[in-house]
């Protein structure tokens, strides 16, 4: 099993990151891998600071358009933490105003913040529950989302045996 942080499969997206990958070369990497027999487990989110509806579509388009190679995945939404590039360098990001935790709240991670343009966060979970909405049904979901069934339930396949997909 190898988990990938691809994060987003929009390269304006990446780029903006600054993450140093490309769709093109996740996908490449995706279907070798699935040929040689490796569970593929890749990890997305939504809503980075300027990420468009349309940006957001092209990580949904990547999904859809790799799935026979993405045996599992795991989504989720931005989340400004404290120490981050983007806290520390907040109008790169267009990130206009942080919001830091209330009184009493020392050992919170996550800045609340606001943007210049983009989806938002309301918007980001709109689009990520609508994705993990379209997934096939699986019998036993948890197996292919939660962090520490999907290593059990990747264990009991063989290095000879055809691996389920997200798209099964």
């Amino acid at each position: 099993m190898v988990l990938y942080g691809l994060e987003s499969g929009s390269q304006a997206v990446l780029d903006g990151m600054h993450k140093g990958t490309k769709p093109e070369t996740a996908a490449r990497i995706l279907r070798d891998g699935a040929a040689a027999g490796i569970w593929n487990h890749i990890f997305f989110f939504f809503g980075f600071p300027g990420e468009t509806q349309a940006n957001a579509q092209e990580t949904i388009d990547f999904f859809w358009s790799n799935r026979q190679h993405v045996h599992s995945v795991c989504t989720g939404t931005f989340l400004l933490e404290r120490d981050s590039l983007v806290a520390a360098n907040p109008s790169e990001y267009g990130v206009t105003r942080l919001i830091p935790p209330g009184q009493h709240r020392d050992l919170a991670y996550y800045y609340d913040y606001e943007t210049v343009s983009g989806i938002g966060a309301r918007r980001a979970s709109e689009i990520e529950e609508a994705f993990i909405a379209s997934l096939p049904d699986k019998p036993a979901p948890h197996l292919y989302a939660h962090d520490i069934y999907r290593f059990l339930h990747a264990s009991q396949f063989s290095a000879t045996d055809t691996l389920p997909t997200m798209a099964d």
